[in-house]
């Protein structure tokens, strides 16, 4: 799929596109810039939560167990997984001092 935009790509393309890029970073990402992202993410749940209430994670937790996604849903865990490949590359691997504690 060389030359085609993850713009370009159909829901089920982007998915499997993004899978395996958040699959390689993560195994390839250190213990302590993984915990940043899942920091970044906390607060970010926060404060989505302090404005709009609180986050029902059952859905989330079934899309995971479904062996078969709906368009919708094929777009919603590209764009989830989108989100975790963009957290983890605005992280340095280089100065810890820049994470947050």
């Amino acid at each position: 799929m060389e030359g085609i935009t993850m713009a370009e790509l159909t829901n089920q393309q982007r998915l499997l596109q993004y899978m395996k890029l958040t699959d390689r970073m993560i195994e390839d990402a250190s213990k302590e810039k993984l915990a940043e992202v899942l920091r970044i993410f906390a607060l970010e749940i926060a404060q989505y939560q302090a404005k709009f209430g609180v986050l029902p994670t059952d859905e989330a937790i079934s899309l995971l167990k479904t062996e078969h996604l709906s368009g919708a849903q094929t777009a919603w865990v590209a764009d989830g997984l989108e989100n975790i490949a963009a957290t983890l590359a605005s992280i340095s691997d280089g100065d810890p001092e820049n994470l947050l504690h």
